[in-house]
């Protein structure tokens, strides 16, 4: 008798080794299946942005972005890097810095820094109206044409046609600037990450 309840028992304690082997092979699965739902998910979301001054929406899909937010943010990084008075181009500069890669920053901080250094000393001002940008997806570039005027203790030193390079990518939904430099137009050279 003691041996047929033993045996019973063997085999239920059995049987519930058994239920909780296929419960921890169910549960599993359905981690394994929800990481790559989740991965999918990550990877195909789609953010729309609209900010109170942008009249369109701005979409961000993985690693790449619509070209209105290339535009947008091409055309703020042109704002903070051509548009400013000796009061205002440290700070600006600084902004403009977190938009670099960082494999960049140190190289374009000491540039930008000079350049505040100058502008400060020599009390310049610069403004910079752009009227086009043309934005290359396959490249990664954007070519910004405008008017920039400079001025020393306001008066006007400098009234010219520019053009403007910047190469970027967009990484994890955040606009990064490769670099900065003026094309070269005529007998101009460029300037690689400075203006």
């Amino acid at each position: 008798m003691r041996f047929n309840l033993f045996m019973q028992k063997h085999s239920n304690v059995k049987g519930e080794n058994r239920l909780l082997k296929y419960a921890g092979a169910f549960i599993g699965i359905g981690f394994i299946a929800n990481t790559i739902v989740t991965i999918y998910a990550l990877e195909h979301q789609t953010t729309i942005l609209i900010p109170p001054v942008i009249n369109t929406k701005l979409e961000i899909v993985g690693n790449s972005a619509s070209e209105e937010y290339i535009r947008v943010f091409g055309r703020y990084a042109m704002w903070l890097a051509l548009n400013y008075s000796p009061a205002t181009a440290r700070s600006q500069f600084s902004e403009l810095l977190t938009m670099f890669a960082p494999e960049k920053y140190a190289e374009v901080r000491k540039a930008f820094y000079g350049i505040a250094d100058t502008v400060e000393m020599g009390h310049v001002s610069s403004v910079y109206h752009i009227n086009g940008i043309r934005i290359d997806r396959v490249r990664k570039e954007m070519e910004i044409h405008g008017l920039r005027r400079q001025y020393a203790n306001d008066q006007l030193l400098e009234e010219k046609e520019r053009v403007y390079l910047i190469d970027y990518r967009v990484t994890d939904g955040r606009f990064l600037i490769s670099r900065l430099s003026e094309q070269e137009t005529g007998n101009q050279a460029a300037t690689n990450g400075r203006h």
